[in-house]
């Protein structure tokens, strides 16, 4: 994968350990990873605010700016 990627994992996740997210930070070249804090293995569901604040980040920090190239077939 070479696109740029967001990486979210909750701080306090017991069901898989937060070495794979850096295992798969490292293994990512274009990654970024942003852990929340008081959150298990679902933010999504436990802190949706703040996936929403960190996917909106991202997307207008590494996104909006470069134009995107759309194949017309």
């Amino acid at each position: 994968v070479k696109q740029k990627t967001l990486i979210i994992w909750g701080e306090d996740d017991q069901i898989i350990s937060s070495k794979l997210a850096v295992r798969l930070h490292c293994e990512l070249p274009n990654a970024i990873i942003r852990q929340i804090p008081d959150c298990g293995h679902l933010p999504h569901v436990e802190k949706p605010g703040a996936v929403a604040k960190l996917i909106v980040e991202f997307i207008q920090e590494n996104c909006i700016s470069e134009p995107q190239l759309v194949s017309q077939r």
